[in-house]
């Protein structure tokens, strides 16, 4: 400790100093606070530069449309292998259709908790509050 630090603790009282540590320690926070935000909510340079070199290179941009489409495809094959599924189990006579006619990976299916299951084709199905679900295939 310095001289002029000594001389400021002798001068003030514990809870002064008390006080002040917990003024610095808040300034301190909210300095912190101010540069981690930025971080956070805006998306990072880099990615925008990968992007438009994926976007701006003819070849790269070729193989970027071309894993789209397989895995475009690999979500039809899940969503046609849940729907064989449910339609052979499900004895009620409910049209699940709707299944294939969606598309994305997420799905609307109707399902009850008691219906949700595992699948002998490694189909997870993940179960919300919205009933909705992801569809992955393990492999």
């Amino acid at each position: 400790m310095t001289n002029a630090m000594y001389a400021i603790v002798k001068v003030l009282s514990w809870s002064t100093l008390n006080d002040l540590m917990i003024t610095m320690y808040f300034r301190v926070k909210s300095q912190l606070k101010r540069l981690a935000r930025p971080m956070y909510s805006n998306p990072p340079v880099h990615g925008a530069r990968i992007v438009a070199n994926i976007v701006g290179t003819p070849a790269l941009f070729d193989e970027w449309k071309a894993e789209m489409e397989m895995m475009a495809g690999r979500i039809k094959t899940v969503r046609q292998a849940l729907y064989n599924s449910i339609s052979s189990k499900d004895k009620s006579g409910k049209d699940w259709s709707f299944i294939l006619k969606q598309i994305g990976m997420f799905s609307f299916t109707g399902l009850n908790k008691s219906q949700v299951f595992y699948s002998p084709f490694y189909l997870w199905l993940l179960y919300t509050i919205l009933r909705t679900i992801s569809l992955t295939l393990s492999i």
